[in-house]
């Protein structure tokens, strides 16, 4: 798994150097924005697996990735999304710091993901935009866990992402920043759905 997280930060690392560098003339071509997203909102799965999981059917969702938007409308993204879960199922373990001192620590339990996906922005108005995508969204660890602690019980949470359409309102107030509220159906998996606000920053 830690190969496959670094290979997906350097991947977008790379990405956003390659578009911030683009020579003028070649942005006017292709990519008219290029910069990074975060959002925060909330996620739904199939509650029977979310019970069978000892979790609650809902969770806090958090996104940060790169964008790009292109001046014939299309829409590339890819990053990283986390879910923190409600926990029904905590356990509790006595811990050591580098100081010797113990505490009774308690489990939190979370899902760390990448996604990628592609899309199409209708212009609503100046600065207002209809963006609708697809993309894919994939677990790469998803556990309940002692944190900051390596040799500590967990226990995996078997709950998968995956295949998902997201139409979302975006709007660019100004020149560096843009706002969007999306609402995300999911096709496979585990998932069912997400809603969340975003805020870009746009180089």
């Amino acid at each position: 798994m830690t190969k496959k997280l670094s290979l997906f930060a350097m991947l977008l690392a790379a990405k956003t150097a390659c578009a911030y560098d683009l020579p003028m003339e070649e942005k006017k071509r292709g990519l008219e924005e290029n910069g990074f997203v975060l959002s925060l909102g909330g996620v739904s799965f199939d509650r029977d697996v979310a019970a069978e999981e000892g979790v609650e059917d809902t969770a806090l969702y958090m996104k940060f990735g790169w964008e790009g938007r292109y001046y014939n409308n299309v829409i590339l993204g890819l990053g990283f999304a986390a879910f923190g879960y409600s926990d029904n199922d905590s356990f509790n373990q006595w811990t050591e710091d580098t100081w010797g001192d113990e505490e009774y620590t308690s489990s939190s339990a979370a899902a760390l993901n990448y996604y990628g996906e592609l899309g199409y922005g209708f212009e609503l108005a100046p600065e207002v935009s209809l963006d609708l995508i697809v993309g894919m969204e994939t677990v790469l660890s998803s556990e309940r866990s002692i944190n900051n602690c390596s040799d500590c019980y967990s226990e995996d949470i078997d709950i998968e992402s995956g295949r998902y359409f997201s139409p979302r309102i975006r709007i660019k107030p100004w020149t560096h920043w843009s706002f969007a509220f999306s609402y995300r159906t999911y096709f496979n998996g585990h998932v069912e759905n997400n809603a969340h606000l975003s805020a870009g920053f746009i180089f």
